[in-house]
């Protein structure tokens, strides 16, 4: 499925969310799942999707395969997990697989995330993420030697931004 301007442009942004659940767990599970995202945020706020989520909710434990195969390599991802049914065990056991890949994702309960405010902030950071993909940077001259954090290697720019840098000398300018 592709997006819509809507679903990519800042505070605007329609998260994108993927259920996951054991082996055995029926189309009720599903059901399930929209009725308690839509507990959480106002329906104009999310769809579900079976592909690129920006959300994963952990329906219950047993589903951890199935939730690194929904989750999409070149973009971050928030685990939330319902209370009970080992949910949020299978949620973090994601959470430990994608630190060790170097991956970017948080995880939380899912009633936590959506009273501290944290659902609604990940939307618009995966909004910014949207908009910033497929972008390029210009970095004219060079990062002065003194400064020792503020330059940005070009390569974590690309894997974790999708943005590609272009240094352009000083010397190449009129």
């Amino acid at each position: 499925m592709s997006y819509t301007e809507a679903e990519t442009t800042g505070s605007n942004y329609i998260l994108r969310i993927a259920w996951v659940a054991h082996g055995g767990a029926g189309e009720e599970t599903g059901v399930k799942a929209l009725r308690f995202m839509q507990d959480l945020l106002p329906q104009e706020h999310f769809t579900m999707a079976d592909c690129q989520p920006d959300v994963i909710l952990f329906m219950s434990g047993g589903s951890e395969r199935r939730a690194i195969e929904a989750a999409d390599t070149d973009r971050p991802v928030m685990l939330l997990s319902i209370r009970g049914n080992n949910a949020y065990a299978a949620a973090t056991e994601v959470m430990a697989w994608m630190n060790s890949k170097g991956r970017i994702a948080v995880v939380s309960d899912a009633t936590d995330a959506s009273e501290t405010g944290m659902i609604e902030r990940w939307r618009q950071v995966a909004g910014a993420w949207h908009e910033l993909h497929g972008l390029k940077a210009g970095l004219i001259g060079s990062v002065s030697e003194w400064l020792v954090a503020s330059g940005v290697p070009s390569d974590i720019l690309s894997h974790r931004f999708g943005v590609d840098l272009e240094e352009i000398p000083w010397s190449s300018l009129p």
